[in-house]
């Protein structure tokens, strides 16, 4: 069933709390310049094990903080599990840091979001975190109200996924599997700082796949029933640099520019979901991520295209619109034809970028099926998607199409 669409509606549009970006390799030296701006003294690192350990990324960061550093956290862990993340808030704490810098990807930045609203809110036990958590209300997706004030957060991200561009932050349950979804007034980033020169060291699969989920990021927002002209002008370029930029920029990490235009993308790509919000695809993703533990940006690899055929009856207008912002030869004639080419230009992308397009490629078993679907059906992304979602069987029969 086809949803009612958005444009016939008015609309709002609040910017997120992001003061500035500042992109390009060497973009690093601003840093000092930020802590001191946003008037912050005791800055706490948060990053993954791999790049602390791997890169001299960290060392290099240690050594320009000096002794504005109070404290790391090495070990972020992937999908940002609460008990995790609430361990790291009581460091943070005891440290009195003022100030968070995440370094790494999607769930480093994630993790620092969540500790800022942790602390800002007084948290501590994890069913506390659980009050925070978005919900459905009259069909619509409802944030808890925010009382205190978030600490600031610089990002320096080393992947596309775009996380550190908006107010939400997923977390996961470890108990249940379930991957929530949180949004507060103030934990966005206050800066970030996308150098190309941080990102030389991030594995190509993880580099490439964040890049298809700004990819995703973009598709849901054009055809979502919430969508706007401010974010499908975002949205259509920053596809647009997606599809030029992206295979490049993995084939040689050292493409600083490839890399720039990519990373400019994700700040796209991002920016404007604060107020229109995505659909199935990312829906799908939230229950692969949490219960199988798939990488964020391979969800959208597996289910994008998919989840575009499903919903293409009801979104060719604004399927025709991807296509040409993917460069895809479109016929006003077949409309049809050109949404269809949509999804393809997408699975195309995913076969350049050489990233395995099976759910059991990444260990999903045809017996988690059922219960990735079920997990779906109680996600309120799908309260936007433009295509209603009737049963779970619809979902089992996506998830098949793609096992």
């Amino acid at each position: 069933m086809t949803r009612t669409n958005s444009a016939l509606k008015p609309y709002s549009f609040t910017f997120p709390s992001l003061q500035v970006v500042h992109c390009g390799a060497g973009s690093i030296q601003a840093l000092r310049f930020e802590i001191q701006r946003l008037k912050c003294h005791r800055v706490y690192v948060i990053t993954g094990r791999t790049l602390a350990e791997s890169t001299p990324y960290l060392q290099q960061l240690e050594f320009r903080l000096g002794d504005t550093l109070v404290g790391v956290h090495k070990g972020t862990q992937a999908h940002s599990p609460i008990s995790d993340t609430l361990r790291i808030v009581e460091d943070v704490r005891r440290c009195e840091a003022d100030i968070i810098l995440s370094l790494g990807g999607g769930s480093v930045v994630d993790t620092a979001k969540m500790i800022a609203l942790c602390i800002a809110e007084g948290v501590r036990q994890e069913d506390e975190v659980f009050d925070f958590r978005m919900q459905l209300k009259d069909g619509k997706p409802v944030a808890a109200l925010s009382k205190g004030e978030a600490m600031p957060h610089i990002a320096l991200p080393t992947t596309l996924s775009g996380a550190e561009f908006s107010s939400y932050a997923g977390a996961t349950n470890e108990r249940t599997g379930e991957k929530y979804q949180f949004k507060h007034c103030g934990i966005a980033p206050k800066v970030v700082i996308q150098d190309a020169d941080l990102t030389q060291s991030t594995p190509a699969w993880l580099w490439a796949s964040t890049g298809v989920r700004a990819i995703d990021h973009c598709v849901e927002a054009i055809y979502s029933t919430e969508h706007q002209p401010f974010s499908d002008a975002l949205a259509i370029h920053a596809l647009s640099l997606l599809s030029r930029f992206l295979v490049k920029s993995t084939n040689n990490p050292l493409d600083s520019e490839a890399r720039r235009m990519c990373q400019s993308a994700s700040c796209l790509s991002l920016y404007s979901l604060g107020n229109v919000m995505v659909g199935l695809s990312h829906a799908i993703g939230h229950q692969l991520g949490g219960r199988c533990k798939v990488p964020h940006g391979v969800t959208s690899c597996l289910m994008l295209p998919a989840v575009m055929d499903f919903n293409r009856e009801a979104s060719i207008e604004r399927q025709t619109l991807i296509a040409a912002a993917l460069g895809v030869e479109t016929d006003s004639n077949r409309p049809d034809e050109t949404a269809a080419r949509a999804a393809d230009a997408i699975r195309e992308i995913v076969r350049k970028l050489g990233i395995k397009n099976r759910l059991r490629d990444w260990g999903v078993k045809r017996e988690d099926l059922p219960h990735i679907a079920d997990g779906t059906m109680t996600e309120f992304l799908l309260a936007t998607n433009p295509r209603e979602v009737v049963s779970p069987q619809e979902v089992v029969q996506i998830l098949e199409n793609v096992f």
